[in-house]
């Protein structure tokens, strides 16, 4: 790379973090939608799992995807430090909020869906052109 690519280039962590808050809002901007749907219509609790599972993963895939076009290489990497980025902000919320850190296979079975989902995002964002 040369000093020009460098210098517009964050780093990963900077990237990692921005791009992990702004899956934060995205998940809680969906969560709001998701929860005004329910209290409207009589949704099953399968359905609204799944569309919490969908909101997950379509944020975490924008973070990862922002990540690696933000740090501009390893989009795996970049994809991965912003999944686990956003998983210690969501494991913080929670302690936060709830005052535990109760973690059962079906939230470590999220947290392997957020990380992949993540990683995948950023394979595809290191791999797309940044317009000018």
């Amino acid at each position: 790379m040369n000093k020009i690519s460098e210098a517009r280039s964050e780093s990963i962590f900077r990237a990692a973090f921005i791009s992990a808050f702004l899956a934060a809002l995205i998940t809680a901007l969906g969560m709001f939608l998701l929860s005004v749907f329910i209290a409207y219509f009589n949704v099953s609790e399968s359905a609204a799992d799944g569309c919490i599972g969908a909101a997950t993963f379509i944020s975490m895939f924008v973070a990862g995807f922002s990540a690696a076009r933000k740090h501009r290489k390893s989009g795996l990497v970049s994809g991965i430090a912003a999944g686990a980025v956003y998983v210690l902000i969501m494991l913080l919320t929670g302690f936060l909020f709830f005052g535990n850190l109760k973690i059962s296979a079906e939230t470590l079975k999220m947290f392997l869906i957020c990380i992949f989902a993540a990683a995948l995002g950023g394979i595809i964002g290191i791999n797309t052109k940044k317009s000018r």
